[in-house]
């Protein structure tokens, strides 16, 4: 039998290219899903070589929020995501750069952001993302937080059941933060009034990096009569950095230095009625999502001030969030109030350096 010729080594060449290199490659390639603004979902391959089909949330810390039917709500490390395809229009913070505004794509490493023609706006390293709004720059979309109600057991200056009313709400644009916050408690008992204990807060922080921030200003409220307090008011500026940022947990500390103003409900004649000092305030927050559904939160603040303001005066709030429903939650927290150096009322009594209160609430996630 004559020896095959040249001609038929080149053709078995071909046909092993073709039934076992090119099927080959074609399996590594895998399934890709279709072109950005071809679907009215969005796209997420994981370095594993999965995707997840739905829509993206917001990326802050690290962490980019996704949902879906299937899986529901979950938190993706930035650093895991490998291709990302956003069918809508996205705010895109990059570092020492402009905020970019387009659709957003990722693919290697690399993030794009296109125009409504699929011109190019900005490219970047992953790395280099500090965080991502979706949506139109509509306000609407920048707000997130929770609504809560309900009773708590008060022990300390007072010994009562006591209504309570809470707001934890967040306004995130692509390299500020906003946190606007408010907790109350309001009773009557036999016509007298018992409790009237009310906290607001308003903090702005201005990311210059992924961890490190600003903080322009903050400000505080605080009145509760049974702690000799009418009204206190802080406001100050300083800055914060992010110690913890992973998929799971969070850990920020932050300190200010800035101004006190209170008001007492009640002196003795030829006493005072209010004191002004300088404030260092001092402040940690710490929270963990322990399951897909429980949520563990530390938040501790401090004022360092002169002795007639009341040298130190402190807040603690921890506790348990719980996700019931989709738009439905149910909070227990512990609130503990400190004033290490209270001013005594008209009559001479000195209130109670502590009060604790424990709080049940149910409410509403938006």
């Amino acid at each position: 039998m004559p020896f095959p010729t040249r001609r038929w080594i080149v053709a078995a060449t071909v046909l092993l290219l073709l039934f076992v290199v090119l099927p080959t490659t074609a399996a590594d390639q895998g399934w890709l899903p279709p072109e950005a603004g071809g679907d009215t979902a969005d796209w997420v391959g994981l370095e594993s070589g999965e995707w997840l089909r739905g829509r993206i949330g917001d990326m802050y810390e690290g962490k980019l929020e996704f949902h879906s039917d299937g899986i529901g709500t979950v938190k993706i490390p930035w650093t895991r995501i490998r291709t990302l395809r956003c069918s809508r229009i996205s705010q895109v913070a990059l570092l020492d750069r402009p905020t970019a505004v387009g659709r957003l794509e990722v693919e290697s490493g690399t993030v794009r952001v296109v125009d409504a023609d699929g011109r190019e706006v900005a490219a970047a390293p992953l790395g280099e993302v500090l965080a991502v709004t979706v949506g139109d720059p509509r306000e609407r979309n920048y707000w997130s937080g929770r609504v809560r109600a309900g009773l708590n057991a008060r022990s300390g200056n007072t010994e009562q059941l006591e209504t309570n009313l809470l707001l934890d709400s967040v306004r995130r644009t692509p390299r500020d933060r906003l946190r606007i916050g408010y907790l109350g408690n309001l009773t009557d008992t036999a016509g007298r009034r018992t409790a009237d204990n009310h906290r607001a807060t308003a903090v702005w922080d201005r990311f210059v990096s992924d961890r490190f921030y600003l903080t322009p200003l903050n400000g505080e409220f605080y009145r509760d009569p049974f702690q000799n307090v009418a009204a206190r008011w802080t406001l100050g500026a300083g800055l914060g950095w992010q110690v913890v940022r992973t998929s799971r947990s969070r850990w920020n500390v932050n300190g200010s230095l800035g101004f006190q103003h209170t008001s007492f409900h009640a002196v003795d004649p030829g006493k005072p009625s209010t004191a002004d000092t300088p404030s260092l305030s001092l402040g940690t927050r710490y929270e963990t999502r322990l399951t897909g559904w429980l949520r563990y939160l530390v938040d501790l603040n401090t004022h360092v001030v002169d002795s007639e303001s009341g040298r130190f005066t402190s807040h603690l709030r921890t506790g348990f969030d719980l996700g019931l429903f989709r738009k439905v939650g149910v909070s227990l927290f512990w609130v503990w109030d400190h004033i290490q150096e209270p001013r005594p009322g008209k009559d001479g009594a000195v209130p109670k350096r502590n009060d604790f209160r424990t709080i049940l609430s149910v409410g509403y996630d938006f």
